[in-house]
């Protein structure tokens, strides 16, 4: 089933392989949360590279206009299904995440592509056009400012630059190598 505070949960229209944009009311909760998150990394910058300085990429005059909820039903049922798949995993081995990290993380996705994301999901196969330094993967930032870098967020015809907040199930992970020539698991 969809998440309570879905649209199609309160209209009893979940339709599998329909993708749905609603605007979330700026007054709620689920708004506050998610321009809280977004600001929290927005205004301060990614924190640090990979040498340990600091980055000079703040994007603190940012505005969030509207924020939309993409409701895709087959997604939904998808990603509910491997996150139970790997929570059972996960328990059975007796597995710990580390402090501030867990099965389940809010990350950062800008692309150009993000309607057909938003539709069919996210998909290795479509990677490479933008910074595959770890091997051919989807990559997800912890700061939006790294997703607000305008070699990932392209403005539309509009000028409007569009960032996906994601679910993403991290699972195990470790630091990768550069120029990876191994793919990611699947």
């Amino acid at each position: 089933h969809a998440p309570a505070y879905w649209e199609a949960s309160r209209t009893g229209m979940e339709l599998a392989g329909h993708t749905d944009f609603y605007d979330v009311a700026s007054d709620g909760e689920e708004y506050h949360n998610l321009v809280q998150h977004f600001r929290s990394t927005m205004d301060l910058g990614p924190g640090v590279n990979d040498k340990g300085d600091t980055m000079d990429r703040p994007f603190p005059n940012t505005r969030v206009f509207k924020i939309t909820r993409v409701e895709n039903m087959s997604l939904w049922q998808s990603y509910a299904a491997r996150k139970q798949s790997m929570a059972s995993r996960a328990a059975a081995e007796g597995h710990n995440w580390p402090e501030g990290y867990g099965l389940e993380q809010q990350l950062f996705h800008a692309s150009p592509a993000w309607a057909d994301i938003c539709a069919m999901g996210f998909n290795r196969s479509f990677a490479g056009k933008n910074a595959c330094k770890f091997g051919k993967g989807c990559y997800f930032a912890r700061d939006a400012s790294y997703s607000a870098d305008p070699k990932y967020c392209v403005p539309d015809e509009e000028d409007v630059a569009r960032i996906l907040v994601c679910r993403v199930l991290t699972g195990e992970f470790c630091l990768g190598v550069d120029e990876s020539p191994v793919a990611g698991p699947p």
